[in-house]
C-alpha cells in the first residue's frame, strides 16, 4: 500500500505546467517533540507535493504560500540526470485528495466546501470506476461516507491542535 495523509502549509509558490495540468508546490509539515531535557523541539520537513487535473486548477486559483491544507495521496520516487550527467533523484507526493484547512478566498466556509466537495466527489468516483464494475450511485453512496469520516477526522484534529495552543498558550503566560 502506497499511501499517505500529512497537515501542513504551502511554502513554495505554486507552479503550473498547462499541457499536463499539474499544480506543483511545497508542503511544510511541522512535527513537535520533546527532548530528553524536556525542551520543547519544533522541526519542519519541506515536501515536494503534485495536483493533476481539475484539482490542479482549483489549487492554482485558491491556495497561496502559507495556506493550510490537509492531503491524502501517494509517494513517488523520480531519478533524473542532470546536464552534466550527474544523477538526481527526489521523493514527492502525487496527492489524490486536497483539503482546505483555512477558508480565505471564497464568500464563506459553504461555498468552499461545496467546491471541495464536488472536486472531491468527481475525482474519487472517476478514479474508483476505473478500477471496479460498480454503480455510480454506490460510488456516490461510499464517497460521502468516506467524505463525513474525513471531516469528522479533521475537526478533532482542529480540535486538538486549538487545545494545544490554548495549553502552550496558558504555560507561556504562566512563565511570565
Amino acid at each position: 500500500m502506497n499511501r499517505i495523509i500529512l497537515i501542513g502549509n504551502i511554502s513554495k509558490e505554486l507552479t503550473h505546467n498547462t499541457q499536463h495540468r499539474v499544480t506543483n508546490t511545497s508542503l511544510a509539515v511541522n512535527k513537535r517533540y520533546t527532548d530528553k531535557s524536556g525542551n520543547k523541539i519544533d522541526k519542519v520537513c519541506f515536501i515536494d507535493i503534485a495536483f493533476f487535473g481539475e484539482m490542479s486548477e482549483n489549487t492554482l486559483k485558491h491556495l497561496s504560500i502559507g495556506d493550510k491544507i490537509a492531503i491524502d495521496g501517494s509517494i513517488e520516487y523520480d531519478t533524473w540526470a542532470d546536464k552534466d550527467g550527474r544523477k538526481n533523484s527526489k521523493h514527492s507526493i502525487n496527492v489524490k485528495e486536497v483539503d482546505f484547512l483555512v477558508v480565505k478566498k471564497w464568500e464563506n466556509k459553504e461555498e468552499a466546501r461545496d467546491e471541495q466537495n464536488q472536486e472531491q466527489d468527481s475525482s474519487l468516483e472517476n478514479e474508483i470506476s476505473k478500477e471496479v464494475d460498480i454503480s455510480k450511485e454506490d460510488i456516490s453512496a461510499a464517497t460521502q461516507t468516506i467524505q463525513k469520516d474525513l471531516e469528522r477526522q479533521l475537526n478533532t484534529i482542529s480540535q486538538e491542535k486549538s487545545q494545544e495552543v490554548k495549553k502552550d498558550e496558558n504555560i507561556h503566560t504562566q512563565t511570565k
